[in-house]
């Protein structure tokens, strides 16, 4: 109250300077005026302002004694208009300080609202449901139908988003597994239960390599742009497969089972993505291609595989990491889950290689010819069935150009001076 007061008597201060001011001009031009008429009929005029200039300067007298009283006392009594114009003054004040603040809360409830509004139009994520296999998150994994002009830029846009938007996720995927700051062996397999009532199993391979990370990204981009083993569309009896290579770092497989009593359609996107300091190669199922309708009842492969080659120091070996996740469909019985473990185990992508700087050449040698007897998880060895048969030569590729490096490397040491 005491600061508010003096506010109010220094601009009291100031008005009455405003108006000794005033007065003092007012007295100068009156006395210039009586100085220069001497006509008789302006002498009773002349009186009545001299009255009024006395009058004027006794409260000019006034004036100044006030103005010395508030120099000497600053916090004298204030009469009631002045404080009420005082209190007026601090009310526009407190307005015009309440005013910048709802402002400055204003502009922050419109920045929060375009944030807001940036997470509401992303994409929404939908797990798989569960009378329709090919309803995945967000509809990612479809490829739009051949417009009647022909014109494939859409769906290699479409094939294109859908390995980009694995290879964005392949961090996150390798930090969830514990693959990331170590070159410790790791080769594992495990089930996953997911909340939408499916089982993914997933592979985990994880090791330095005896050979340049360019030379093994090379040697494997070579299996999956390829399709795979040697043969092409006759690979076995009722299995088919067809290859769409889009362009030198994108491949599409069409493959086809018929060789079980329900077909198995498996449509795969590959994309090979090359740094300075590593290779990586996604691939992703299309769970639906119009120019491709799999028939009623017909299986759909949901595959997912995030192969990354990283350099080592020295630039004499990589580091492999890589994890394959497969859909099973829907979730097994709990008395049936360690059944269905054993029999991955037994199949198992996942094994110690048997010398350091490769990979272990090949998986179990149990077939996949027949369904598990009890199992709710029927259709795994359908599903399997071409993971399988890729990772033969997937493996002996890798290990073949490693022997390969090795040969040259002793070679160029034997003949070094």
């Amino acid at each position: 109250m005491r600061t508010s007061c003096s506010l109010m008597d220094i601009e009291s201060l100031e008005f009455l300077k405003d108006l000794h001011f005033i007065a003092t001009c007012f007295d100068t031009k009156t006395a210039k005026n009586d100085d220069e008429g001497n006509d008789p009929h302006t002498v009773e005029a002349s009186t009545r302002n001299q009255h009024d200039i006395a009058k004027l300067k006794a409260e000019l007298v006034d004036l100044k004694a006030q103005i010395h009283a508030l120099e000497v006392n600053p916090s004298r009594k204030m009469t009631y208009w002045e404080r009420v114009a005082k209190f007026e003054q601090l009310a526009v004040h407190k307005a015009r300080k309440e005013n910048e603040q709802l402002h400055d809360a204003t502009k922050e409830n419109a920045d929060f609202i375009v944030e807001l509004e940036g997470h509401l139009k992303k994409k929404q994520r939908m797990l798989c449901h569960a009378d329709n296999p090919c309803r995945d998150e967000s509809l990612a994994c479809w490829l739009p139908e051949v417009p009647p002009n022909g014109d494939r830029t859409c769906r290699v846009r479409a094939m294109h988003a859908i390995v980009d938007r694995e290879y964005r996720r392949m961090h996150s995927v390798f930090l969830r597994h514990g693959l990331l700051g170590h070159t410790n062996n790791v080769f594992r397999t495990q089930l996953v239960p997911q909340p939408s009532g499916e089982i993914y199993f997933t592979v985990v391979e994880h090791g330095v390599l005896a050979a340049p990370f360019r030379t093994v990204g090379a040697a494997a981009w070579r299996i999956f742009s390829g399709g795979g083993p040697p043969g092409g569309s006759s690979l076995l009896d009722g299995l088919s497969m067809s290859c769409d290579p889009i362009d030198d770092h994108l491949v599409y497989h069409r493959i086809v089972n018929t060789r079980h009593a329900i077909p198995c359609h498996a449509n795969l996107v590959h994309k090979y993505f090359t740094t300075s300091t590593r290779d990586a190669i996604v691939s992703r199922s299309v769970l639906m291609d119009p120019t491709r309708p799999s028939a009623p009842g017909a299986l759909v492969e949901d595959f997912t595989a995030w192969i990354e080659v990283e350099a080592m120091p020295g630039g004499e070996s990589s580091l492999l990491t890589l994890v394959l996740r497969i859909n099973l469909g829907h979730d097994a019985a709990p008395d049936e889950m360690g059944q269905v473990s054993a029999r991955l185990e037994r199949v198992s992508l996942a094994q110690l290689p048997p010398v350091d700087g490769s990979l272990a050449p090949v998986a179990s040698s149990e077939e996949f010819t027949s369904a598990p007897p009890t199992s709710t998880l029927s259709h795994m060895h359908i599903v399997l069935e071409r993971s399988m048969r890729l990772e033969a030569p997937f493996k002996h590729a890798i290990n073949a150009v490693i022997d390969e490096y090795s040969a040259e490397h002793c070679t160029d040491r034997s003949n070094s001076p």
